[in-house]
C-alpha cells in the first residue's frame, strides 16, 4: 500500500489505533499524540498509601500511578465504572473539561480532580443526560476518581494499601495483549516488527476490527515472518505437539463411543 493511498483510507486520521508491541513503543505513541494536540497537558498522579504505590496497575482496577491527560485527550475506561450503564472496560471516549475541588490549583503537579468529564462515542453511555437541554452534550460523563484496595505484606506484617485514581487511560495505542477480546470501531495500524514477539499477536491485530479495510500493518509483513519464523520457534511446536496429542485422545474417545455400530477399528498411531 502506497503512503496516498495509506492517507485516502484513513490511516493518518487521528481517531486511528495504533498497536505495538511492546509499552514502550505505545508509551510513546501516546505521548506524541498527546502534545500534537497542542494544548495545555495536566499531569495527575495517584494517592498511595501503604505498598501501592510499588503495585502494578492490573492489581488496583487498572488504575495507573501516573497519567497526562488535556481537553481533547482520547481515554478509555480502565475498569468497570457502571456496566449496566454501558460504562464499562475498553469504552473509549475523548475529554472535554477537567473539573478541581475549589481548594485544589491546576498549578500544582499532579493534582488529581474532582471529575472529568468525557463525552463517549455514541451508543455507549445508555444513562439518562447529565444535560437534558443540550443535545449536544448528551454522551458526556463525569468520570470521578475511584479507590482500590490492595492486601499488601510487609515483614510478615499486613499493611493496608489503597490507591485512588481516575480509571481512564491514554487510548492512542495499546499492546496486542491489552486489546485482547475487544472489538474496534476506529482503523487500526499494527506494528510486528521482524518477526512475532508471542504466539498469536498478528491474530489478535487483525481480529480486532469488523472489516479487513480496517486494519493495516506498519512496515508491511513478510511471508517468512508469519510462516517459517513462527513455526520454527519452540513454544509453536510444543503447542503443536499438545494439539496433536489432545487430538489422537479425541478421535479414539470418538471410536471407542460408536464402536457397537462400526465394530473395533484401528486406534491412532
Amino acid at each position: 500500500m502506497g503512503n496516498d493511498e495509506y492517507e485516502q483510507r484513513g490511516f493518518n486520521d487521528a481517531d486511528v489505533t495504533k498497536v505495538h508491541c511492546t509499552n514502550h513503543m505505545c508509551n510513546q505513541e501516546n505521548l506524541a499524540k498527546l502534545v500534537s494536540l497542542d494544548r495545555p497537558i495536566l499531569k495527575v498522579c495517584a494517592r498511595n498509601t501503604g505498598e501501592a504505590i510499588n503495585a502494578n496497575s492490573s492489581d488496583l482496577l487498572g488504575l495507573y500511578n501516573l497519567l497526562y491527560i488535556c481537553v481533547g485527550a482520547k481515554v478509555m475506561l480502565t475498569t468497570n465504572v457502571c456496566q449496566y450503564l454501558g460504562m464499562s472496560n475498553g469504552v473509549i471516549g475523548h475529554v472535554v473539561d477537567i473539573i478541581f475541588d475549589r481548594d485544589d490549583t491546576m498549578n500544582v503537579p499532579g493534582t488529581l480532580p474532582s471529575i472529568v468529564w468525557v463525552e463517549f462515542n455514541a451508543g455507549q453511555y445508555l444513562g439518562p443526560s447529565f444535560f437534558p437541554n443540550e443535545v449536544t452534550r448528551r454522551n458526556w460523563v463525569p468520570i470521578a476518581p475511584i479507590k482500590a484496595n490492595l492486601t499488601a505484606y510487609r515483614n510478615n506484617q499486613r499493611i493496608p494499601s489503597t490507591r485512588t485514581m481516575l480509571p481512564i487511560k491514554l487510548s492512542y495505542a495499546f499492546t496486542p495483549w491489552k486489546i485482547q477480546g475487544q472489538t474496534i470501531s476506529s482503523k487500526v495500524v499494527g506494528n510486528l516488527g521482524t518477526q512475532e514477539r508471542s504466539d498469536g499477536l498478528t491474530y489478535v491485530i487483525f481480529s480486532r476490527v469488523r472489516k479487513f479495510d480496517d486494519v493495516a500493518i506498519d512496515g508491511g509483513m513478510t511471508w517468512q515472518g508469519i510462516t517459517k519464523k513462527i513455526s520454527d520457534r519452540v513454544s509453536f511446536q510444543k503447542r503443536k505437539q499438545m494439539e496433536r496429542i489432545l487430538l489422537k485422545a479425541k478421535i479414539e474417545d470418538t471410536l471407542l463411543k460408536y464402536q457397537d455400530l462400526f465394530g473395533d477399528l484401528p486406534l491412532c498411531e
